[in-house]
């Protein structure tokens, strides 16, 4: 049987809580639906594919492109990359052993061939050496009618090469060290950078009013958006933390491309944002006001400072008893 055609399956992946919540939503087609992308992911050379392909996937697993971007985004089972591509960290830990091996035969092979290739250096460089001798008599022979000087400078610009090349050979080497350590600080940078400034560029996002505003409508919670925008901003946080998905945001584009998707109207996360909502609503003392410009306000009127949460949506503010009234 070839290599690709298998991985390992847990028999208790159906209990695992993603699953289940997976399954609760999208029943055994989405169950169905994600052991089929893992066969996709599986075919592929480092178990990558790229997000531009959902559409293709989508049609042949006979659902629209949006119901399969929810079931890669929205679960936690699948892992998108830096760049634009999605995977499985389940699938990636059981192919270790299967990469591992292959990596095993591979150095075994290159060992052999190493191997190999000593022995016919060997064997030439014996050859060489009896060539060496000869010529060397051959020269000596030759030295003994020079004069004594002429043989002198010959060894001293022998050596003086041979010096030459050894200390070029360490130079060459000094660099090689400096640039592999340069490679090794900058890939450690650019790590900490993805796992440390993703809330930075997140804060950023929630501070511009107009692609806020465009947020509350693609959320469709519309209203409810902006007065509880700290509400859905702590619960984006802890969905990022708790998927572990913060090494995959590593850019001011990626936030919201994330943030997005995560509010994105009858997701899964949305209808959780809803409840979050409607529960922060109901312990709020001022839910029956409106705040405008800093100013408290019912129905377009002023409520005077000082006054008292309005306790019903039919309370009227009484300016001579400074009271509501019913």
């Amino acid at each position: 049987m070839k290599n690709s055609q298998y991985f390992l399956h847990d028999c208790c992946a159906r209990n695992n809580a993603k699953m289940l919540s997976l399954t609760a939503d999208k029943g055994l087609e989405g169950y169905g639906a994600y052991w089929m992308l893992l066969e996709y992911l599986r075919e592929q050379s480092d178990y990558c594919m790229p997000l531009s392909l959902l559409p293709s996937l989508a049609k042949q697993l006979g659902k629209f492109t949006q119901w399969v971007e929810e079931l890669v985004c929205n679960y936690g089972l699948f892992v998108l990359t830096d760049d634009g591509r999605f995977t499985s960290q389940g699938l990636q830990q059981r192919m270790k052993p299967l990469e591992n091996k292959r990596k095993a035969r591979d150095a075994k092979a290159e060992k052999a061939a190493r191997k190999k290739a000593q022995n016919s250096n060997t064997n030439s460089s014996f050859s060489a050496a009896q060539k060496t001798e000869t010529n060397e008599k051959n020269s000596a022979k030759k030295v003994e009618n020079k004069p004594l000087q002429l043989v002198d400078n010959e060894c001293v610009a022998k050596a003086s090469l041979e010096e030459k090349r050894i200390e070029e050979k360490r130079i060459e080497e000094i660099k090689k060290k400096e640039k592999e350590a340069t490679a090794s600080e900058k890939e450690s940078s650019s790590s900490g950078s993805k796992s440390s400034f993703w809330e930075g560029w997140l804060n950023e996002a929630l501070g511009e009013r107009s692609w806020l505003e465009l947020q509350a409508i693609h959320s469709g919670l519309s209203g409810a958006f902006l007065p509880h925008l700290e509400v859905i901003s702590k619960a984006f946080r802890e969905h990022v933390l708790r998927q572990g998905t913060e090494v995959t945001i590593c850019s001011l584009r990626d936030v919201k491309s994330y943030f997005s998707n995560f509010i994105r109207q009858g997701t899964v996360t949305n209808k959780r944002l809803r409840k979050l909502i409607e529960k922060a609503a109901a312990t709020n003392v001022y839910r029956f006001e409106q705040l405008v410009d800093g100013q408290r306000t019912y129905c377009g009127l002023p409520i005077p400072e000082g006054a008292p949460p309005r306790p019903a949506v039919t309370s009227v503010w009484d300016e001579m008893k400074h009271c509501w009234e019913y």
